[in-house]
Formats: C-alpha cells, sequence, structure tokens
C-alpha cells in the first residue's frame, strides 16, 4: 500500500530519503496523461474506494473504472520503470 510511503509516522528511512520517493511518486502520479484516470487511481489506490464506490462517485460504471485504473496503474509503472525504479526496494 502507498500508505507507508505516504505517512509522516512511518517512514522506513530518514525524512530526506522519504521526502525524495514521495516526489517520485507523486511525479509518477501527475504524470498519468487521462484527468479520469488520474481521478480513478486517486480514489481506489490512495482513498481505498472499491470500484462501485468510484463508479458512483464519478458517475461512471464499475467495469469503466476498472478499465481505466488499470490503465493508470500501467502508467504510474512505465514512470517509475523509466526512472529505475522496478519494485518497492528500489525506492528504499
Amino acid at each position: 500500500s502507498l500508505d507507508v510511503i505516504f505517512s509522516e509516522d512511518n517512514q522506513p528511512a530518514g525524512p530526506d530519503h522519504c521526502s525524495e520517493m514521495k516526489l517520485i511518486i507523486r511525479d509518477a502520479i501527475d504524470a498519468i496523461t487521462g484527468f479520469i484516470e488520474r481521478v480513478v487511481f486517486d480514489l481506489v489506490s490512495i482513498q481505498q474506494y472499491t470500484y462501485i464506490d468510484a463508479a458512483a462517485a464519478l458517475g461512471l460504471s464499475k467495469r469503466q473504472v476498472r478499465y481505466r485504473h488499470g490503465l493508470a496503474v500501467r502508467q504510474v509503472i512505465n514512470t517509475l520503470s523509466a526512472k529505475g525504479i522496478n519494485s518497492v526496494e528500489d525506492l528504499l
């Protein structure tokens, strides 16, 4: 879960390193190209909405949310991979 990285109370490394990790992940999230995909990613991955709850909030079907979330996750993974980050251990 991203809670480990975004939580100020649960820092696996020093404060500077944690801030750097947050910036890298924020940049990857900001690189999501579609507005709806970015919102879906935020709702599902960050705020832990279910696909059904996110769909209701956005006026989309569950299937549309699942598809757009998949697109967003792939974009985040590709952005991190382009920076040489292929696993959580690469961030630590």
